[in-house]
């Protein structure tokens, strides 16, 4: 299956009275994906393609530590609900600010 997709979100800081620093995201996720389905039977092989289009909603909490001057280190959780189902995801990464 292959799939591609694009997402619009609104993030806000939540509290940033100090550390941690809090986000909140609600998102919007459009989405393609193509499917090929190869059926093998007594029969030549049968190819099924099938393309799907959709909109899912989505929403994450994530904190930041600033652990250098520009440099932070991050936690973040978002829940999908694709086609109506919950998808959870959790991740851990660092976020490198560049100033004018």
């Amino acid at each position: 299956m292959l799939g591609d997709g694009f997402t619009v979100a609104l993030r806000s800081n939540v509290w940033g009275g100090g550390p941690p620093t809090v986000t909140a995201r609600v998102c919007a996720w459009a989405w393609d994906a193509d499917k090929k389905v190869l059926v093998k039977t007594m029969s030549p092989t049968q190819v099924s393609k099938i393309n799907e289009r959709g909109y899912d909603l989505f929403f994450g909490l994530g904190a930041a530590i600033r652990v250098r001057q520009r440099w932070s280190g991050t936690v973040e959780y978002e829940r999908y609900f694709l086609d109506g189902d919950p998808v959870d995801g959790v991740s851990l990464g660092f976020l490198c600010e560049f100033g004018v």
